[in-house]
């Protein structure tokens, strides 16, 4: 992919820096540098919110004139971005080879030190702040290719400013190349391994065209997708670790019930689950909103328990007493882990969380005096629109409209003929499926909420049905649109302190649950 315009990076995406430079014998002298998510640690069960978010990765080593064992770590890491020295040749040509974004920078143009000496101190500076300690940064960035990578990477991530939040959230590791099946870009492209970039774009769905479509493609969350591409690019040579995952496939392979268990915890489309790495970093940036601190209450809440209530059974299994041991032994103590680290979370969810107006999540008039009056015009406002709701399908029954008899003022409104749908610019507007025409809409008397009848407004003629509103759902939806702007600015500052709260909570989630979701459909 070409370079292209700087765009943020979270801190769920993986980024490389690679540096290369030209021997006598034809070959480089390579330095590369990944910053990547930190993985959990399960086995600490305290209290300390300044832990390591990320890592970085710092390799150094001789290639080849065809760059195959950098090629091998891009295959391996499948950072999201690589950013490498500007107008380089042999760099540009190994990144085109890999699904990523491609990015050039200028490290002296942007203030950092030519001179290899320097650019060293200034680099173990930063770390110093960045990782609390930096025992093993001298080894790790002696070499001067792989101490431009890390400085790229710092660089890149906006990690150089030393800011108060950055400090101790990083840890630094030397890269170990040995730890892994090496692949190579063709190797994994002759195996198909992963989708071929720039693929037919032809309508409809297609088959899978590698393994990771067909083994990740099933997966019920996010993370599962993660582990399956993660488990693809960096063929493990561990044999016990190997041995380990094989009898948990195979238990839940043999083992229905235990399997559809996980299954529905899961829910059928894995949508009960969201993504928690991109979650936890919209929480630590402050960028979360109310309805985001909803779903990890939701996932907290509801599937965490359902979730270990279901591990709990195959770990009961008899199927496969191996699979059984590994689940009672890694998975049920981190899921465990899990629910201790989310009590406080979910106590103040439940305690600040205001869901009588979904899809929007706001903060209960409780939690301050300022918001009590807003929620009351809310409210009103609110019970207008199901007012307006209910007097267009009376109005629809008494006109033989919407199969007349269909109506029912007890019934689920989700069953009414005319259904009231959000808009993004009215608040609310009606949509009736069958399509009638303005002239049998005109028919239709409508009993105004300030007495008298009103008349329908046609909206549109689309594919989904006809969309119209009353005046009665106007005056409702800009009551409500009022109040809702004067609660939610009166609850801004108080949204922003509930999700720094929630940022070391939403850590924990993603650690402990969202790394171990994954099942396929089966």
């Amino acid at each position: 992919m070409q370079a292209s315009k700087t765009e943020a990076i979270d801190e769920s995406e993986t980024l490389a820096s690679v540096v290369a430079a030209p021997t006598k014998e034809g070959g480089f002298d390579v330095g590369v540098a990944v910053l990547k998510p930190a993985p959990p640690n399960y086995e600490e069960d305290d209290e300390d919110d300044v832990a390591p978010r990320r890592e970085l990765h710092v390799y150094a080593f001789e290639d080849d004139q065809f760059l195959t064992t950098a090629d091998a770590l891009l295959v391996r890491e499948g950072p999201s971005v690589v950013v490498h020295d500007q107008s380089d040749q042999p760099l540009e040509q190994l990144v085109s080879k890999h699904k990523t974004r491609r990015e050039t920078a200028d490290l002296e143009g942007r203030g950092w030190p030519k001179v290899k000496a320097k650019l060293e101190a200034t680099v173990c500076d930063k770390l110093s702040f960045l990782c609390g300690e930096t025992r093993g940064a001298d080894a790790c960035l002696r070499d001067a290719r792989a101490c431009r990578a890390a400085a790229h990477c710092l660089e890149r991530a906006g990690l150089g400013d030393e800011r108060a939040d950055d400090a101790g959230r990083l840890r630094l590791a030397p890269g170990v190349l040995a730890t892994h099946m090496r692949l190579d870009s063709a190797a994994a492209e002759a195996a198909t391994i992963l989708p071929v970039s720039g693929g037919s774009k032809s309508a409809g769905p297609s088959p899978p065209s590698s393994l990771l479509e067909v083994l990740g493609g099933p997966c019920k969350t996010p993370a599962g997708g993660r582990l399956v591409e993660r488990w693809l690019r960096q063929p493990s040579l561990d044999k016990a670790e190997l041995e380990t995952r094989y009898d948990v496939v195979e238990l839940l392979r043999d083992d229905t019930s235990a399997r559809e268990a996980i299954q529905r915890a899961l829910g059928g489309t894995g949508a009960r689950v969201p993504d928690l790495a991109k979650l936890s970093a919209k929480l630590r940036n402050g960028s979360a909103s109310l309805l985001d601190l909803h779903k990890l209450h939701v996932v907290a809440g509801r599937v965490l328990p359902e979730v270990a209530e279901a591990v709990d059974l195959a770990a009961s299994s008899e199927v496969n007493a191996e699979g059984a041991a590994a689940l009672r032994t890694e998975t049920q103590p981190r899921l465990a882990k899990a629910a201790r680290d989310l009590r406080v979370f979910c106590d103040m969810a439940d305690a600040t969380l205001d869901l009588d107006f979904l899809p929007d999540v706001l903060l209960k008039a409780s939690v301050d005096e300022a918001l009590v009056d807003h929620a009351a015009s809310m409210r009103t406002a609110r019970n207008a629109v199901d007012d307006a709701h209910e007097a267009i399908n009376d109005a629809f029954a008494n006109a033989n409209l919407g199969n007349g008899k269909s109506f029912s003022p007890g019934a689920e409104r989700s069953k009414w003929p005319v259904k009231v749908d959000r808009d993004k610019d009215r608040g609310h507007i009606f949509r009736s499926i069958k399509m009638y025409d303005e002239k049998q809409l005109a028919g239709v008397t409508v009993a105004g909420a300030r007495g008298g009848s009103e008349s329908i407004e046609v909206i549109s003629y689309l594919k989904a049905g006809v969309f119209f509103t009353t005046p009665s759902l106007d005056r409702a939806c800009a009551s409500y649109k009022n109040s809702e702007k004067a609660y939610k600015a009166a609850q801004k500052a108080l949204t922003a302190e509930l999700v720094k709260t929630a940022a070391t909570r939403g850590d924990r989630a993603e650690s402990s649950l969202g790394r171990r979701t994954r099942q396929r459909k089966t």
